[in-house]
């Protein structure tokens, strides 16, 4: 079969590639060891196979044949991103395949942008906080309350989400997440060797990802995983040549060097058989198939890799046996059972790969993907949003990089899923290993650790605290700070002993409140808020708002000091049990629409207050008139009446408010509303409120009032002060009068009515 050039077919922006490319496209060493900062995700968990092997040591790229090579790592940048490994309690492992929306990890960094992007990036991370900067603010005690949330971050899977693909290990009882892809059709011609085949098929894979950045695909739509695309624009193609020609046996290379295959061919191909190593092995069920198997060679074929060949087969020979209707619910939409538990079929196991010693999941799944364009089994399109369409036309276009002669690959393909879709497994995501953080020596437990790099699944882990520190300072935490977090984590246990010999509610040594009447944590409203020790009172349980008061203050409470804080916690516990707040001096209620802001505990007065009378009492030194908040309820509510279209009453009279007329007016005593009418205004005391508004004018009728009575009482005379005649004694018999303003006494003189009713300064003045 002979190569030819590679002409990718994407379906948004993939460029073609010509043969020269494909030759000579290497990736060196010194490029794929470059430092990279990952893209901010939250990352989405997958249910798979269990994978219990242990790690295997990394070699170089002149090993010896079966070693099996790790992935060449790049060193990350302080500011990377983990990646979730599995969940506590589960067999679980996360394919680096982030679905979630953006998010940004640390200061100065672009959530957006790939490792090659940032590759020459010199921007320095954010500075390390400080130790004592955790003491206070709780910042400390909130990283270690997220560790132990971080269990309930990602939903369960049901029994119904979980999709068993029968090209994968099943030998325990989890399976992979994936359902069923399809693929082009590959032609060929003989003439070149296997090796330059397969270095082909290699390089183009190569340059696709080296093409295209998945981190911004959206996650259903990408064709293979992030840690696929990881690994392969990082790994070097001599050194996977070097792992897979040695192990893949000479009939096979023989087989892609011929125009056409045959049954026997299919069948000179070394058997499974007492081979119990890993590999990568291939089904040639003939018989009674429910496919046209009519043409050459006659019979279909499936792809699978295992860690051991011969196991692997007798698992498939035992399921062979029962019907298609008896099959597990986990199996029955496989198309590889689905033909071969048919009457009349039989199965035909040959080893296409065997490795000498155990390789590593990533690389053993590459190989699988490769033989299966090889022998194009991935061609039934049965989309799902784990089996996108991109995946299918990824494995076209990387399949015209070869043509195989028609006659060659006769058969529909009975694999289902595509491994590179499917992602791979961490060698070690089942033991408990050191925090690769250097300055941390807290163990990395399995369910509760993350990646070290959310780019590479085969890396290190770190523990959920470096996670957190990283996700909010785009670093790691210095050894000070994780010797800080060991010391909190003395002073817990503490607490937790002395808490249990109280009897499980533990006391505050300052304002001696217990644990129950604080109030629940707001993340989730059942945690409650427990008692710490602070390191200057290492014998004292201080509550929450004790401790900060140390952090401020460096020391305790006084006597006057706790009583205030009494009052304070009493005001937030009934706040938060939805209770009434009152003003104690205007009876506002806490939150009603004219009352901004919250209500206050007065240290001055020691009185629950409103903002306003609050504020009053900060500036005046007294409290602020009650009558103030009831007008301006009063106020509110007729404005609300307005609003909804109804009439506003007279408090007083009940008369209706018209419309298009002057609207009622409400007292300063909060009397009201009340109309015009001098009985309702005296009523609602709007004419106190008069005396107020004309400046003093009314308080000098009502001593001109004074004095008109006193003359009379007297026997003096009353004058007019317009124009200076004595009442009784003048023109005018009738009694003097004062204007309803204060201007007067006048008489009924026309022009000294006038005057006094204008407002005129009087001309001459009371005696």
């Amino acid at each position: 079969m002979t190569p030819t050039s590679l002409s990718l077919r994407p379906s948004d922006a993939t460029n073609s590639l010509s043969q020269r490319e494909l030759s000579s496209h290497k990736l060196s060493s010194d490029e794929n060891n470059q430092p990279f900062r990952p893209v901010g995700r939250r990352l989405k968990r997958r249910r798979v196979i269990e994978d219990s092997e242990d790690d295997e040591p990394a070699v170089d790229t002149n090993s010896a044949v079966g070693n099996n090579p790790e992935p060449v790592h790049r060193e990350p940048s302080s500011d990377e991103t983990p990646q979730l490994a599995n969940r506590h309690g589960q067999d679980l492992r996360v394919i680096a395949d982030p679905d979630d929306e953006d998010e940004p990890i640390g200061k100065g960094m672009d959530p957006m942008v790939t490792p090659r992007a940032q590759k020459n990036d010199t921007s320095t991370p954010p500075p390390l906080p400080s130790p004592s900067a955790f003491t206070s603010n709780f910042v400390l005690d909130e990283l270690l309350e997220e560790e132990e949330d971080l269990e309930d971050a990602a939903p369960e899977l049901d029994d119904e989400d979980v999709l068993y693909e029968s090209g994968d290990e099943e030998e325990d009882d989890d399976v992979v997440l994936s359902l069923h892809d399809d693929s082009g059709v590959l032609e060929g011609q003989k003439g070149d060797s296997f090796a330059t085949l397969l270095r082909s098929i290699i390089t183009a894979l190569v340059l696709w990802t080296n093409q295209h950045d998945v981190s911004k695909i959206v996650g259903r739509m990408r064709p293979i995983t992030l840690g696929f695309w990881s690994l392969l624009t990082r790994v070097d193609i001599d050194l996977l040549m070097a792992l897979y020609l040695p192990a893949i046996p000479r009939q096979v290379m023989r087989l892609f060097e011929k125009s056409s295959w045959s049954l026997d061919d299919l069948m000179s191909l070394p058997s499974v058989r007492g081979i119990s190593k890993y590999g990568v092995y291939g089904n040639f069920p003939t018989g009674n198939l429910s496919v046209r198997t009519d043409s050459s060679p006659g019979c279909e074929c499936y792809i699978g890799s295992t860690q051991c060949l011969d196991t692997r087969a007798d698992q498939h020979q035992r399921l062979a046996k029962k019907e298609v209707n008896d099959l597990p619910k986990s199996h029955k939409r496989s198309l590889h059972y689905n033909q071969i538990c048919r009457e009349g079929v039989k199965s035909h196991f040959r080893a296409l790969a065997v490795f000498e010693q155990p390789v590593a999941k990533g690389y053993l799944n590459l190989l699988e993907g490769i033989f299966m364009i090889l022998f194009q089994t991935y061609r039934y399109r049965r989309y799902h949003e784990h089996a996108p369409k991109a995946s299918f036309d990824l494995f076209d276009e990387i399949s015209g990089v070869v043509k195989i002669p028609s006659s060659a690959c006769t058969w529909r393909g009975l694999n289902g899923a595509w491994p590179l879709r499917q992602g791979f497994f961490h060698p070690s995501w089942k033991k408990s290993l050191s925090c690769h953080n250097a300055a941390c020596s807290r163990m990395t437990i399995p369910g509760r650790r993350y990646l070290f790099a959310p780019f590479d699944p085969l890396g290190p882990y770190i523990c959920p605290l470096c996670y957190m520190y990283r996700r909010r300072y785009g670093n790691f935490p210095s050894s000070s700070f994780t010797e800080s977090v060991n010391e909190r984590i003395e002073r817990t246990n503490k607490v937790r002993e002395r808490r249990k010999a109280a009897g499980g509610d533990l006391a505050c040594s300052c304002c001696s409140r217990v644990e129950s009447q604080f109030p629940r944590n707001a993340r989730g409203g059942t945690k409650i808020r427990l008692h710490r020790i602070h390191p200057k009172f290492p014998d004292m349980n201080l509550c929450r708002y004790c401790y900060m008061f140390v952090d401020e203050h460096n020391r305790l409470r006084s006597s006057e000091e706790i009583e205030q804080y009494s009052r304070i916690f009493d005001l937030i516990v009934a706040r938060l049990g939805e209770g009434k707040v009152v003003c104690e001096n205007c009876s506002a209620v806490d939150g009603h629409p004219t009352c901004r802001g919250q209500h206050r505990s007065n240290a001055e007065t020691g009185l629950v207050l409103c903002t306003p009378c609050e504020e009053y009492q900060c500036h005046h030194h007294k409290l602020r008139d009650p009558f103030c908040q009831r007008r301006l309820e009063v106020v509110y509510e007729a404005d609300q009446t307005r609003k909804r279209g109804e009439p506003v009453l007279c408090a007083f009279c009940h008369r209706p408010e018209t419309a298009g007329g002057y609207k009622f007016s409400v007292s300063k005593k909060g009397r009201g509303p009340y109309c015009r009418i001098r009985n309702c205004r005296r009523e609602a005391g709007a004419d106190d409120d008069d005396d107020i508004a004309d400046g003093g004018r009314r308080a000098r009728l009502a001593d001109t009032q004074r004095l008109h009575a006193r003359q009379s009482d007297a026997g003096e005379d009353i004058i007019c002060r317009y124009c200076g005649d004595v009442e009784g004694k003048g023109k005018s018999k009738k009694p003097y009068s004062i204007t309803r303003n204060g201007y007067g006494p006048y008489c009924h003189r026309k022009k000294c009515r006038a005057e006094a009713r204008a407002g005129r300064d009087p001309v001459y003045p009371t005696r």
